[in-house]
């Protein structure tokens, strides 16, 4: 989904009564089934399926743009998740799944799936969701030293 983030989310493309749209979201909040909506809808499971996607990225857009920003002393790292045990580990293990986290002490946490942790990315995500200010604690030294340059940490 992250990489879509930037596409529009819209009914118009949907050849869907409001009446059954209405129902597939009851059933969508139900945690019902695609293929058990789509024999209660009387649709097809893509369409089914299109529906429920489009819930999705809808609530995952919204909860992205209503994003909070952390201010105070903040914690930032990088984590890898999945992939096979055996082998390779951190960085180098195939498979695995890059998450960013950043903590604000007592407070609230935002953590997202990233395509890479260079350096860059971490940096667009600690400028959008850290307040200028902060205290920043990170093993990162690429984002630390270019947030110290830019006076968005002290």
């Amino acid at each position: 989904m992250s990489g879509d983030q930037d596409e529009e989310v819209s009914l118009k493309d949907k050849r869907v009564p409001l009446v059954r749209v209405l129902i597939a979201v009851k059933l969508f909040v139900l945690d019902t089934s695609v293929r058990e909506a789509a024999h209660q809808l009387g649709l097809s499971y893509n369409t089914v399926y299109g529906l429920f996607d489009l819930f999705k990225r809808s609530i995952f857009r919204t909860d992205s743009d209503t994003a909070f920003t952390l201010s105070g002393e903040i914690e930032m790292d990088e984590s890898y998740f999945g992939g096979r045990r055996k082998g390779n580990r951190g960085r180098g293990a195939a498979g695995k799944i890059p998450v960013f986290g950043i903590l604000e002490r007592g407070g609230k946490v935002r953590v997202e799936v990233v395509r890479n942790v260079s350096g860059e990315i971490l940096l667009t995500m600690a400028i959008k969701k850290v307040k200028r200010g902060s205290l920043i604690y990170t093993d990162n030294s690429e984002v630390i030293t270019v947030l110290s340059h830019t006076g968005s940490v002290t």
